[in-house]
């Protein structure tokens, strides 16, 4: 019934649209492929054409995306070697040792950083020009220490007999 209906419809709409109207003097230029095309309905024009739209626009992308990629032309050199070739941590070969390696190479390098750093100081202490010129005291300057240094027991002695107050 409502396929009816709907048909009924659209022919009443295509007499309509045939019938001329005196003040209408437009007339479009159809072209022989055009006339040999089935006539649409404006929804069959509204789907159909933004379906077309929408895969017009899914088919540039892709092909966007593929010269895109046509200019990446790196390939990885991959390593041939068989599980006969063994790691650097050799976990699967002696796994019980695995710790004590570790604890080997970090003492290996905290000894190298520290000759690193005992280098740098050695090249930063031998740009030091400066060499003080040492000479022996006069005699009288080594009288007065020595009995300074005989007069120091004594004092400490004070010290030690008197009680701290606090």
């Amino acid at each position: 019934v409502a396929k009816d209906a709907l048909r009924k419809e659209h022919h009443f709409l295509r007499k309509k649209a045939q019938a001329k109207d005196p003040e209408c003097t437009f007339e479009p230029k159809i072209t022989k492929s055009a006339k040999g095309r089935p006539a649409r309905s404006a929804i069959e024009m509204s789907r159909g054409d933004s379906l077309k739209k929408e895969t017009n626009a899914r088919l540039m992308k892709l092909k966007a995306e593929q010269e895109e990629l046509s200019g990446l032309t790196f390939q990885p050199k991959l390593n041939r070697y068989g599980p006969e070739v063994e790691g650097r941590l050799k976990i699967t070969s002696d796994p019980d040792n695995y710790l004590q390696r570790i604890q080997q190479s970090q003492h290996n390098l905290t000894a190298k950083q520290r000759r690193a750093l005992q280098q740098q100081e050695m090249q930063e202490l031998s740009e030091c020009t400066f060499r003080p010129r040492i000479h022996e005291a006069p005699t009288y300057v080594k009288r007065i220490v020595r009995s300074l240094a005989l007069a120091r027991p004594k004092e400490d002695e004070e010290k030690k007999s008197r009680p701290e107050w606090r």
